[in-house]
C-alpha cells in the first residue's frame, strides 16, 4: 500500500502515503532508497528535520512534506543535491531558516511550496535564476526586503502567493514582465508608492490582491486590461483619485473589493455592467456622486457595501426580477436624501437580509420603514468624509456640511 516498485529491478521508486497518521522522524537510512522518484508524506505528524541522507536520492522530482511538524532548516545544504527536483512542498511545518542562494541550484524546480513556516531573511534574487518556475507558495513567513524585480524574468510563473509577511518597498515594475501571472497575493505587507502601470501587461490575470499594504498614488487605468480577473482586492491602502471606470470588458469579475482605500470621485458606473459580479466592496472612502442606476443590474450580485462615503441623491429604483441573490445593501454614512424605493424594500421578502440606511433620529436623511425595509438605522451623514473632501479642497470643515 502507499509503495511502488520498478517493474524489472524491484527498487522502489513511489511512495505515497498522504493523510495516514504517520508519526516518527525521517532517518537516514532512506538514502538507500537512491531510485526513488517520488515522496509524498502530506498532512502525517512526522517530526524531527530533513535528514542528510536525502542527497543520496538524485532521482527524487517530488518531495512533499507539507502540513507535518518538521522542523530544522526549511532550505538544508542537503536539498540542493537533487537536481532533479520538480516539485519541493513543506509548507505548513515549523521549519526556519533563510532562503540560501544555493536555491538556483535546483534548475528543474517548478514548485516551491513553503508557506505558513518561520523562514526569515530577504528573497534572494537567484531564486528567480530557477526559470522553470510555475508556483511559489512562501506565504505567512517573517520575510523581509524588497521584492526580487528579477522575478518579472520567469516566464513561466502562474502563481506568486507571498502574502503576510513583512516585504516592504515599491512593488518593481519588472515583475510584470511576468505576463504568464494568473494569481499575485502580495496583500498584507509593507509595499509602498505607485502601483506601476505595466500592470496592465498581467493579461492572464484571475487572482489580484494587494491589500493592506502602503500603496499610494493613483489607480492605473491600465487595470482595464485584467479582463480575466475573478478578484480584485485592493482595500486598506492609502491610494489617490478616482477608481478608473475601465470594467466593460471585465469577463469573470466575482470579487471587487476597493474598500477604506482613501478613493474620491465617482463610482464606476462599468463595474456594474460585469455579469459575474457577486461581492462589491466600496466602503468607507470618499467616493461623491449618486449610486449609478446600473447599481442593480448584475444577476448575481450578493453583496453591495456603499457605506461611509460621500455619495448623494437617491437610492435608484430596481426592476422587476434584478437583484434577485441580493443579500446585503449597505448604504449608510452618507448623504443620501429621498425615501428608499419600493423596489428596493421589496426585496426583503427574498434573498436581502440586511438593508442599512441613515434613517435613524428625528431628522432621517432617507426615509425608510424601520424594522419592515431597513433594519437597521443610522443617524447623520458621513463627517468623516466630508473632512476629507473639504480637505482635499484646502479648506477648513466646520462640523457636517454636506446635506
Amino acid at each position: 500500500y502507499g509503495v511502488e516498485c520498478e517493474d524489472n529491478s524491484g527498487l522502489v521508486t513511489r511512495i505515497i502515503l498522504p493523510s495516514n497518521n504517520m508519526v516518527g522522524r525521517l532517518t537516514d537510512e532512506m538514502q538507500t532508497l537512491d531510485k526513488l522518484q517520488r515522496l509524498d508524506f502530506f498532512s502525517n505528524s512526522i517530526t524531527g528535520s530533513l535528514p542528510t541522507g536525502f542527497s543520496a536520492m538524485t532521482d527524487l522530482v517530488l518531495l512533499d512534506l507539507e502540513e507535518n511538524l518538521i522542523t530544522g532548516s526549511a532550505f538544508p545544504d542537503t536539498l540542493f543535491d537533487l537536481e532533479s527536483l520538480i516539485a519541493y512542498r513543506i509548507s505548513n511545518n515549523l521549519v526556519t531558516g533563510t532562503i540560501p542562494q544555493e536555491i538556483s541550484d535546483l534548475q528543474n524546480l517548478e514548485q516551491l511550496w513553503a508557506a505558513t513556516n518561520q523562514i526569515t531573511g530577504n528573497i534572494p534574487t537567484q531564486l528567480a535564476a530557477t526559470r522553470k518556475l510555475q508556483s511559489i507558495f512562501l506565504y505567512e513567513n517573517l520575510l523581509t526586503g524588497s521584492l526580487p524585480p528579477e522575478f518579472g524574468q520567469l516566464q513561466d510563473l502562474a502563481d506568486l502567493r507571498l502574502y503576510n509577511n513583512t516585504l516592504q518597498d515599491p512593488i518593481p515594475s519588472e515583475l510584470f514582465g511576468a505576463t504568464n501571472l494568473e494569481v499575485l497575493r502580495l496583500e498584507v505587507n509593507f509595499f509602498s508608492d505607485t502601483l506601476p502601470t505595466e500592470i496592465g501587461n498581467l493579461v492572464n490575470l484571475k487572482d489580484l490582491r494587494l491589500n493592506t499594504n502602503s500603496l499610494s498614488g493613483s489607480l492605473p487605468s491600465e487595470i482595464g486590461r485584467l479582463t480575466l480577473l475573478e478578484n480584485f482586492i485592493v482595500r486598506n491602502n492609502f491610494f489617490s483619485g478616482e477608481i478608473p471606470n475601465v470594467f466593460e470588458n471585465y469577463e469573470q469579475l466575482d470579487f471587487f473589493d476597493v474598500s477604506n482605500a482613501n478613493f474620491f470621485g465617482s463610482i464606476p458606473e462599468t463595474l456594474f455592467g460585469v455579469s459575474t459580479l457577486r461581492i462589491a466592496y466600496l466602503s468607507n472612502n470618499s467616493l461623491s456622486g449618486t449610486i449609478p442606476s446600473e447599481y442593480s443590474s448584475p444577476p448575481l450580485l450578493r453583496d453591495l457595501f456603499l457605506d461611509g462615503n460621500g455619495l448623494i441623491g437617491t437610492v435608484p429604483e430596481v426592476s422587476g426580477g434584478q437583484l434577485q441573490e441580493l443579500t446585503e445593501l449597505l448604504v449608510q454614512f452618507n448623504f443620501l436624501t429621498g425615501t428608499m424605493p419600493v423596489s428596493v424594500c421589496s426585496l426583503r421578502n427574498g434573498q436581502l437580509e440586511d438593508l442599512f440606511s441613515d434613517c435613524g433620529g428625528s431628522s432621517p436623511e432617507i426615509e425608510c420603514e424601520f424594522p419592515g425595509c431597513c433594519n437597521r438605522c443610522f443617524e447623520g451623514g458621513n463627517t468623516a468624509a466630508a473632512q476629507r473632501y473639504l480637505e482635499k479642497q484646502g479648506k477648513e470643515s466646520k462640523g457636517r456640511v454636506w446635506n
